[in-house]
């Protein structure tokens, strides 16, 4: 049987690891808000991907802990545009052949930026940045 400061410990112990998984959540949203900021007309487009892609996963049938590195890590998709030039990224208009070769860069910049972890949710982030535009890549203006 356990005694009290065994049972009091073993709280504080579960009360920090989750205010460290909160935590690791909000510095990912702010980093995320951080890329937002730089080309983002519409407002929360990062949460709306997060929240979108937790749907698509769990619509698959994906473990619930699969679904949420990918709820975490998806928002971070667009992290490669903090090294866009402003001079492309906040362009009016159609994009130069030049200028969207630039732009297709945002998925290797933001795979490099988030790349090294050891943490699942950052490694589920690197992987969403370096190939949410594999397909279609002429939408690369999302």
């Amino acid at each position: 049987m356990k005694d009290l400061r065994t049972e009091i410990l073993e709280h504080r112990v579960k009360t920090r690891t989750a205010d460290l998984e909160e935590a690791q959540l909000e510095i990912l949203e702010r980093l995320a808000l951080a890329a937002e900021f730089r080309d983002d007309e519409t407002g929360q487009h990062t949460q709306r991907v997060g929240r979108t892609a937790a749907i698509l996963a769990r619509a698959l049938d994906l473990p619930s802990e699969q679904v949420k590195l990918i709820q975490g890590g998806a928002p971070l998709h667009d992290m490669g545009k903090l090294g866009i030039p402003d001079e492309i990224l906040r362009k009016p208009g159609k994009l130069t052949v030049e200028e969207f070769e630039v732009m297709k860069t945002h998925t290797t910049i933001g795979a490099q930026i988030l790349s090294g972890s050891r943490f699942p949710i950052l490694q589920m982030a690197e992987e969403i940045a370096l190939t949410h535009h594999e397909r279609g890549r002429s939408a690369c203006r999302d």
